[in-house]
C-alpha cells in the first residue's frame, strides 16, 4: 500500500466516525425533543379535560335559579365592581368562584382564568346573546350559552 491509499484510508475513517458522531448526537437531540413535547403536553391534555369537566358541572349541575335569586340581589346596585369572596350569599360560595364582579349591570361569577375564561353571567336586561365570539360584555370575547331566564354560560374557547 503506498502513502497516498493509506492517507486516504484514514480520511474515509475519520469522516466516517464525525459521521456516526453527527447521527448520535442528532438521535439524541431528536429523542430529547419528543419527550420534552410529550411531557409539556400530558399535563396540558389533563388541564384540558379538567375544564371541560368543570364546565359541563356548571351548565348541567349548578342549582341556577338559586344563584340567580341570589344575583339579583347584589345587582339591586348595578354599579361596576368587584365582589369581596366573603360576602358571596352562600349558593354562589358553594360554587367556589374564583371572582365575581359586576360589569354594565350584569354580574359576572368566573370559575376560570388564565388560559380558560369561562363561568355565568347573570343578566336582567334583554340584551341579546353573543355567540361565536363576538363581544359580549364590551371586555372580553367569548360565546355564551343561555341556561335560563336571565343566566348564561360563557367561555372563552
Amino acid at each position: 500500500m503506498d502513502h497516498s491509499s493509506a492517507q486516504f484510508d484514514s480520511k474515509s475513517g475519520v469522516r466516517g466516525a464525525i459521521f456516526k458522531l453527527v447521527l448520535v448526537i442528532s438521535v439524541v437531540c431528536v429523542s430529547t425533543l419528543i419527550g420534552f413535547v410529550i411531557i409539556i403536553s400530558l399535563p396540558l391534555m389533563r388541564l384540558a379535560r379538567d375544564i371541560r369537566a368543570a364546565q359541563h358541572q356548571i351548565v348541567n349541575e349548578f342549582d341556577h335559579i338559586s344563584i340567580r335569586d341570589a344575583a339579583r340581589s347584589i345587582l339591586a346596585d348595578p354599579t361596576d365592581r368587584d365582589i369581596d369572596l366573603c360576602d358571596l350569599p352562600n349558593s354562589i360560595a358553594k360554587t367556589e368562584p374564583k371572582s365575581v364582579y359586576v360589569r354594565h349591570g350584569a354580574m359576572y361569577i368566573e370559575y376560570g382564568g388564565g388560559f380558560a375564561h369561562y363561568g355565568l353571567i347573570i343578566d336582567p336586561s334583554d340584551r341579546p346573546v353573543a355567540s361565536d365570539g363576538n363581544d359580549a360584555g364590551g371586555e372580553f370575547y367569548y360565546r355564551e350559552k343561555k341556561l335560563i331566564a336571565d343566566v348564561y354560560f360563557y367561555d372563552s374557547e
